[in-house]
C-alpha cells in the first residue's frame, strides 16, 4: 500500500510540474510577415532611413520580416512591385505617372527625397551661372527626367532648348572636367561629392530655383495590395518612416547602419552623402516623407506638355495620402 501511495504521489507531482510549465510558457511568437523592398540603386546612404528601420528593430516590431533589395541601373523598379515581386520600391515620380498612364496600378506612398538632388553643375571659372548661359554650349543629361526639367526651365525663361547641344552622359564626368561637355547634370548627394572630393570648384544651377518641384526618391507599391491589405502596407510605412526621421536626426547612426551594407563602404563617402540628404529629406514643409498634391500635379502638366502623358491625365491616381495620414495621425 505504502508502495502504491508513494507512486501515485509522485504522478501527482510530475503532473503538477508539467501543469505549471505549460501554464508559464509564453506563446510562439506569429511568424513574421516577409516584405520585399526593391531599392532603385546599391547600397548607400541614399536609402539609410530604411537601414535604421532595420537595425533597430521596427520592421520586427510590425510583424514584418523585410528584405532590401539593391537595385541597379539593368532593374526596372516599378515593373517587379507591378508583377509583384516586391511589395514595394523607390522609384521616381515621373516615372510613376508615366506607368499609371500605360495602365500599371503603382501608387506613391510617401516621397523620401522632398527636394531632387539632380542640378545642373558647371565649373566654378566657366561664367555659366544661370539657364540663360546655357545657350551655345553642350549639355549631358543622364535621362529622360533630366531632360524634361530642362526644357520646363528653358519654356518658363522663353529660351530655345535647340541651341543647347546636347551630348552623352558620362558617369566619370570626363568630358565635362575636359571642357568639352559644359553642363552636366549629377546629383547633389553622389556625382557633386565625387567632383569636390577631387578638387574641383563647381557652381550648381537648382532647377527649383526656376520653379520646377519635382520629388525624387518615392515610396511605391501596388494599389491592389493597398486595398487588399491596407494593415500591412501601414505597419511598414510606420516602420520605415520612424527609421527615415531617425536617420534625419542621427545623421552617425545612418552612416553606420550603411556602412553594413555598402556596396562602397568608404565612410567619409557615405558620411558626405548623408549630409548633404539631410536638406532634401526634411525641408521644414511637413513631415518626413509627406506630399503635396500642387507638386504631383506639376510634375503631370510637365509631362503632359512634353507628349510623355495625354491630355487630361489626373495626378491624382498616381499618390494617395491615406497611409501618410494615418501613420502621422496614430503618432500624435
Amino acid at each position: 500500500m505504502q508502495g502504491r501511495a508513494r507512486w501515485r504521489a509522485a504522478v501527482l507531482l510530475v503532473v503538477a510540474a508539467l501543469l505549471e510549465i505549460g501554464c508559464s510558457r509564453e506563446p510562439a511568437p506569429a511568424p513574421r510577415v516577409p516584405v520585399t523592398v526593391q531599392l532603385k540603386w546599391f547600397h548607400q546612404a541614399q536609402f539609410a532611413g530604411f537601414y535604421v528601420a532595420a537595425d533597430r528593430g521596427y520592421y520586427a516590431a510590425e510583424g514584418l520580416a523585410v528584405d532590401l533589395v539593391p537595385g541597379g541601373p539593368q532593374v526596372d523598379v516599378l515593373d517587379r512591385v507591378a508583377k509583384g515581386e516586391a511589395q514595394f520600391g523607390v522609384s521616381a515620380p515621373e516615372d510613376i505617372l508615366v506607368a499609371r498612364g500605360r495602365g500599371s496600378d503603382v501608387v506613391a506612398l510617401a516621397a523620401l527625397f522632398r527636394k531632387n538632388p539632380s542640378v545642373f553643375i558647371t565649373l566654378a571659372g566657366s561664367g555659366i551661372e544661370t539657364p540663360r548661359d546655357f545657350l551655345g554650349k553642350t549639355i549631358s543629361f543622364m535621362g529622360r527626367d533630366d531632360r524634361v526639367r530642362f526644357l520646363v526651365i528653358m519654356k518658363r525663361l522663353g529660351l530655345d532648348p535647340r541651341k543647347v547641344r546636347e551630348v552623352p552622359y558620362e558617369y566619370d564626368y570626363q568630358s565635362f572636367l575636359r571642357g568639352d561637355t559644359a553642363v552636366t547634370i549629377g546629383y547633389t548627394t553622389g556625382g557633386v561629392l565625387r567632383l569636390r572630393k577631387q578638387g574641383h570648384a563647381l557652381r550648381l544651377i537648382w532647377p527649383d530655383d526656376y520653379g520646377v518641384h519635382v520629388y525624387s526618391d518615392t515610396l511605391v507599391a501596388r494599389e491592389a495590395l493597398c486595398a487588399a491589405k491596407p494593415d500591412l502596407v501601414a505597419r511598414f510605412l510606420r516602420a520605415a518612416l520612424r527609421g527615415w526621421r531617425e536617420a534625419v536626426e542621427d545623421p552617425a547612426a545612418a552612416v553606420e547602419a550603411t556602412l553594413r551594407r555598402a556596396k562602397e563602404p568608404d565612410r567619409a563617402l557615405q558620411t558626405a552623402m548623408m549630409e548633404a540628404s539631410g536638406p532634401l529629406l526634411h525641408t521644414g514643409e511637413g513631415p518626413v516623407g509627406s506630399m503635396q498634391p500642387a507638386v504631383w500635379n506639376q510634375t503631370a502638366r510637365m509631362l503632359v506638355d512634353q507628349g510623355l502623358l495625354p491630355v487630361g491625365t489626373d495626378a491624382r491616381r498616381a499618390y494617395t495620402l491615406e497611409f501618410l495620414r494615418r501613420v502621422y495621425a496614430e503618432a500624435k
